[in-house]
């Protein structure tokens, strides 16, 4: 079961039409949906990046490169996350490098956190992207900088890396931001040891990649490799029910990136 989003979004539905152009493929538990047209969804990242009221944007033509890359594949995450798969309220959700895609670097913790009806069964929702101009097999289960490396680092690792340090930033802005210093004792408490001790934690892997005609069987590998990450999820005493696995094929994900850059800082064409 997919997390409750907490109430219908105040903002307007521009990146809602992501609908129009990403279509759903059957494949197991993964959540396949294939872009059917790359330049319309440019358009609709583009109009997204210049609707979102934080964000500098450059003034000149940035080139694409990995940090600018991540950035914008985590903004288009937090889009699609609030307004496409209704997984969260933007208002109470965190995503540092989402929230400044133009910066020259990118923060190194979880990609997106959000709190699930915060009135009600409170939740959590880890929501880690990994995005590739190419195929992006290894970026799923692979043993280094993948989903399975951000995920395994939720409990183990470095101490900076951790849920439970990560985490300080949403208490903060709990305290500070939103008035609401009542949840702290409550978000604490979500955050277990371990998975098997913190059950009311969701996880979101999404991986934005490329459909490349040198890689015909690449689909297939994505969809083994996406397998044995959720075997390692459960190994690690993930249950089913909290994890979602998620996957977008773009005719060319260098070209979306690249024309919606240039719709933002030069306008269309």
């Amino acid at each position: 079961m997919p997390p409750k989003r907490i109430g219908p979004s105040q903002r307007g539905s521009v990146v809602g039409k992501f609908g129009e152009i990403l279509k759903g493929k059957p494949s197991g538990s993964l959540q396949l949906e294939v872009v059917e047209d790359n330049v319309r969804a440019a358009q609709l990242l583009a109009n997204a990046l210049k609707n979102h009221p934080s964000s500098e944007i450059p003034t000149n033509l940035p080139g694409l490169d990995n940090a600018l890359q991540g950035n914008l594949s985590e903004f288009l995450a937090w889009e699609l996350g609030e307004q496409h798969w209704l997984l969260f309220d933007r208002a109470w959700s965190w995503a540092p490098n989402a929230e400044n895609p133009w910066r020259n670097s990118s923060d190194p913790g979880i990609d997106i956190l959000a709190i699930l009806t915060p009135d009600a069964e409170l939740k959590l929702l880890v929501f880690e992207v990994k995005s590739s101009i190419g195929d992006g097999v290894a970026l799923i289960a692979g043993v280094k900088s993948s989903l399975r490396t951000d995920f395994e680092s939720l409990f183990r690792g470095a101490v900076q890396g951790r849920l439970a340090c990560r985490v300080g930033r949403v208490l903060s802005s709990l305290k500070y931001h939103k008035g609401r210093a009542d949840l702290i004792p409550v978000v604490k408490d979500i955050v277990g040891k371990n998975p098997a001790s913190s059950p009311k934690i969701s996880l979101v892997g999404l991986l934005i990649c490329s459909q490349l005609k040198s890689a015909p069987n690449a689909s297939e590998r994505r969809q083994q490799a996406f397998e044995e990450l959720s075997r390692l999820l459960r190994a690690d005493g993930w249950v089913a029910q909290q994890v979602m696995l998620r996957c977008i094929e773009t005719p060319s994900f260098s070209a979306l990136l690249k024309q919606a850059i240039s719709e933002v800082v030069n306008g269309p064409k």
